[in-house]
Formats: C-alpha cells, sequence, structure tokens
C-alpha cells in the first residue's frame, strides 16, 4: 500500500480520468499484417498513453494498455517492472541523465516472464524484488521499413510492465547494464515534479491507483 497520497498526486490522478489516452480502434485490422493473437488481444482495450519515438533506423508508435493477463507470448521480447518501497519508487538514470521508472530488459531464451524482470532488475539496480502482479502490456508498432535480417518480431512487438515491491538490496553486487548510471528510490511527489515523460507520467500514476487501491 502506497503511504498517504497526498494532495499533488490526487491531483494528478483526477487528470487521468477515465485512464485513456487515444482511441481504441487505432491498432490496424487483421489484413493490414495484424498478428491475429494480438488482434483478438487487443480487441475493446483502449490505450492510456501513446508515443511516437525514433531508434535508430526505425519508427515506432508505442501504446500503454492496462493489462492484468499475460498477451501472446511470441510477441513479447522485454519485461519491465514498477518497484514500490514504503511509499517511494525505483527510478533509474541513464547515462544522459534521461530517468525512467521501469527497470528491466530483454527475455534470454527459456526465461519465463518473471524470471526475466527478477534477473533484470537485480542487475540493473541491486535490488531483488517480491511478488510480481502484472501492470502494463505496451504494442510497439514499427512504421517503417526494417533492416534485412532484423530478428526480432515486426511489424509488432509487446513488453509486459509488471508491479512489485522492492526485496532486498545487495550494495556488493555490480551493476551489469551500460544504460544505467544510477539508481534511487524517489517519492511520488519528486518524480511528479520531474521531467519524466507523458507515458512515464501516466503509467507512474496508473501504478499508484494499482498498488494504493
Amino acid at each position: 500500500m502506497v503511504a498517504q497520497q497526498n494532495s499533488e498526486v490526487v491531483r494528478w490522478l483526477s487528470t487521468l480520468s477515465s485512464g485513456s489516452q487515444g482511441n481504441g480502434a487505432e491498432a490496424r485490422p487483421a489484413e493490414a499484417g495484424v498478428d491475429p493473437e494480438l488482434e483478438a488481444f487487443l480487441a475493446g482495450r483502449t490505450p492510456f498513453a501513446r508515443e511516437t519515438a525514433t531508434w535508430g533506423d526505425l519508427d515506432l508508435v508505442i501504446r500503454y494498455f492496462q493489462a492484468t493477463e499475460p498477451p501472446p507470448e511470441h510477441l513479447v521480447t522485454s519485461v519491465r517492472a514498477v518497484i514500490f518501497s514504503h511509499g517511494r519508487v525505483l527510478t533509474v538514470r541513464e547515462p544522459d541523465g534521461t530517468e525512467h521508472i521501469v527497470p528491466g530488459g530483454r527475455r534470454v531464451t527459456g526465461e519465463s516472464f518473471e524470471e526475466t524482470v527478477r534477473r533484470e532488475v537485480l542487475e540493473e539496480t541491486r535490488w531483488t524484488v517480491g511478488d510480481l502482479s502484472l501492470l502494463s502490456v505496451v504494442h510497439f508498432e514499427i512504421t517503417s521499413p526494417v533492416p534485412e535480417g532484423y530478428p526480432y518480431p515486426h511489424p509488432d512487438f509487446l513488453q509486459l510492465i509488471y508491479i512489485t515491491d522492492a526485496s532486498e538490496y545487495h550494495p556488493n553486487r555490480e551493476i551489469d547494464d551500460d544504460w544505467v548510471a544510477g539508481c534511487a528510490l524517489d517519492s511520488i511527489d519528486a518524480l511528479l515534479a520531474r521531467n519524466l515523460s507523458e507515458p512515464q507520467r501516466r503509467l507512474l500514476l496508473h501504478a499508484v491507483r494499482y498498488h494504493g487501491g
């Protein structure tokens, strides 16, 4: 349970209204190349956040959906988590100063979703975590041509975001990730006052509402 939600958190929560952003009908029809299992999973769902991004030569549309059951496994390429500890949230700082609230990473062949997120969180933050509950499924749609020999699912792939509590800190363990410059437990107010992206802000508030309900 998150410690008292003060007026600042309540104010931000009120901006979510129904918790949606965008149109649930955004998903392409099956004839346009959507995986049938993905189409069935997304049917009737409305994203609570949406953004566009460019990764190298790839242009993407990224949609965040509330979910309590896992999507088609063959499209899940990475697993992350929002991690609470006594009313604070674990925040990761990248070398360029960018911050985010979802440590985790790419799956290794043979791992379960939970095994992936536990391993990745420990490698990136030195923390082990407790019980995991699925919070969100993130749908990445590649809208540009992919390079020849591109090895990952396309044009659609998915990321799972769990919610959990920090369990044990291992201070002598080295951080094993070049994308991580450091991590800290921050108050929700502090995070809301900083320059989180709008999808990260909405994800944080969604997590606060779920964790504190």
